[in-house]
C-alpha cells in the first residue's frame, strides 16, 4: 500500500508539500529546520527526510526501534525520538550520529516537544509521567539517564 502525508496550512486549506510513501506514526512527524520534514515510520524503525518541495526521501535511516514520537529541535540540530520501550533517542541530524539512547519511561513516550529556545525537552509516555530535560543534559549523557529538571 502507497502511503502519502500532505502537509497543509490548515486556516488557508494550502497545500505545502507531498511526501509520498511517508505512513507516519501520529506524533511522528516534525519540522527540522526551515528546510526539511522528518518522520518516524509507524509499522518499522525507521526515520525518513524529505527536502522541501522533493517528493521523494531524500534520507532513510533505521531507528534503534519503532519510534512513537519525534521531534527536530527548532533550528533542526537534533532529532528527538521516542521509543515504545520507553527509551529517549538524540541523533546530530546532520550527520545522523546517535548521541544518547537512554531509559526515559516505563512505556512508549507518545509525545516530545521543546520550548522554543530548544533549551528544554518535555517528554510525556504511557506511563502517565511527563519529564522535563534541559537538552545539553540529553546531548551529554550517552546511555546514562540524567537528571530530570522537573517530572509531574
Amino acid at each position: 500500500m502507497r502511503h502519502t502525508l500532505r502537509c497543509k496550512l490548515t486556516e488557508h486549506d494550502f497545500l505545502l508539500q507531498v511526501l509520498k510513501g511517508c505512513a507516519a506514526a501520529p506524533a511522528g512527524v516534525s519540522f527540522c529546520g526551515p528546510n526539511y520534514v522528518v518522520a518516524a515510520m509507524a509499522n518499522q524503525p525507521r526515520i525518513l527526510a524529505w527536502q522541501r518541495g522533493k517528493e521523494q526521501p531524500v534520507m532513510r535511516s533505521v531507528a534503534p526501534e519503532r519510534l512513537e514520537s519525534l521531534r527536530c529541535t527548532a533550528d533542526g540540530s537534533f532529532i528527538l525520538g521516542g521509543g515504545q520501550s520507553g527509551r529517549l533517542y538524540a541523533w546530530e541530524a546532520g550527520s545522523g550520529r546517535l548521541l544518547a539512547a537512554f531509559e526515559a519511561h516505563y512505556n512508549a513516550i507518545s509525545c516530545i516537544a521543546t520550548t522554543d529556545d530548544d533549551s528544554y525537552v518535555i517528554t510525556a509516555g504511557g506511563d502517565a509521567i511527563i519529564h522535563v530535560w534541559l537538552l545539553a543534559d540529553i546531548l551529554r549523557s550517552g546511555t546514562i539517564v540524567p537528571k530530570a529538571r522537573q517530572t509531574w
